[in-house]
Formats: structure tokens, C-alpha cells, sequence
């Protein structure tokens, strides 16, 4: 199996790159659904606040690499390690590239950033109106940094290719789906 693990600070447009694997037939796993998962497990209730709280707790208590674990066990619960090509959306930290690349039935991981400015990410999240999205430029901010602080800026400067959305829609679709499409053809790198 090649593995596309896609990053990118929130609201870069990591869920249209997905959306685009998932419309080619590849299979997509969201890392937050693993997270999710476990909230479930816990009987804790799906908020933000405890999503962050869990996230955190887990990776002081099993370490950083621990979001790719659970979802390692959501691949394996969905049957997904059988398939050629997978995309796995909300990396955030190296340790969790690297956990991904030992797991037995990987061939490879290319590591996607998607990257966007400040004021078009807060634009997309203020608008989707999604709970637990920012209703302030700050509150995005304070979002931001605490992603960085887990690792996620070392994996988006480490990625091996990188597409922008600087908020032409099209544009950013079409290019989206050149890296998508050449990914599928290589065995590493999205050209």
C-alpha cells in the first residue's frame, strides 16, 4: 500500500484534497475519526474542547506517535490496509509519519502540506459555521498555535510536495488533482 498523508493548518483545504481521492475511488481515513472513536469509547461527549483535551491527554500518556495508532486500528477495523492506494487526511506531528511508514503493509508515505494564508483559512472556517470553528481572527490564531505546538509546522516544512490554495477555487482544484494524479502513477512523489 502508498499512503498520501495529507497536512495543513486548519482550513488550508485538506478536506477538498480528500474529497477529490474519495471521487477517484481511493480510500480515505480522516485521523480525527480515530479520535472521535476513542471520545466514544470514553462516553465523552464529541465537543471541541474535548477533542483537544483527549488529543492531548493521549500523547502525554502514549506518546506522539499516538494518533496514528488508533488510526492504524481504524484502517484495520475498516479492512482498508488491503487497498492500493490510501489516503489518510490530519497528520499532525513527524512521529505519526513515521509510525505510518512501519506499519507492515506500506510501501510508502508522501506527505501533502496544504497551504493557505491566514486570512483565507479564517474566512473558510468563520464561514463554514461548523461548532467549534473561530468567530474570531484570534481564536483562529490561538488554534494555530496550538497545532504548531504538537509538530504540525515540522511536518508541513517537511512534506514531499506541496499545493496552495490562495482562494481560487478552480485553481486550486485542478491542481489539487495533477498531484493527486501523478501520486497514483509514482511510487513516492507527487510531480
Amino acid at each position: 500500500m502508498r499512503i498520501l498523508a495529507l497536512t495543513g493548518m486548519p482550513g488550508a483545504g485538506k478536506s477538498t484534497v480528500a474529497s477529490l481521492a474519495l471521487e477517484d475511488g481511493i480510500p480515505v481515513i480522516t485521523m480525527g475519526d480515530a479520535v472521535r472513536q476513542e471520545l466514544k469509547k470514553r462516553g465523552m461527549a464529541p465537543t471541541p474542547f474535548n477533542f483537544d483535551l483527549l488529543t492531548k491527554g493521549l500523547r502525554e500518556e502514549r506518546g506522539d506517535a499516538v494518533i496514528a495508532t488508533l488510526t492504524l486500528s481504524l484502517i484495520l477495523d475498516q479492512h482498508k490496509d488491503n487497498a492500493e492506494l490510501l489516503v489518510i487526511d490530519g497528520v499532525r506531528s513527524m512521529p505519526e509519519v513515521y509510525e505510518m511508514k512501519k506499519w507492515s503493509f506500506v510501501k510508502s508515505v508522501t506527505v501533502m502540506a496544504v497551504l493557505s494564508p491566514f486570512k483565507e483559512r479564517f474566512s473558510r472556517l468563520y464561514g463554514r459555521g461548523r461548532a467549534g470553528d473561530p468567530k474570531k481572527e484570534d481564536e483562529l490564531r490561538k488554534r494555530d498555535e496550538a497545532e504548531l505546538s504538537v509538530g504540525l509546522g515540522s511536518v508541513i516544512a517537511l512534506a514531499d510536495v506541496f499545493v496552495v490554495n490562495d482562494g481560487v477555487l478552480s485553481s486550486f482544484v485542478l491542481e489539487a488533482k495533477h498531484r493527486l494524479s501523478s501520486w497514483q502513477k509514482s511510487d513516492t512523489r507527487c510531480n
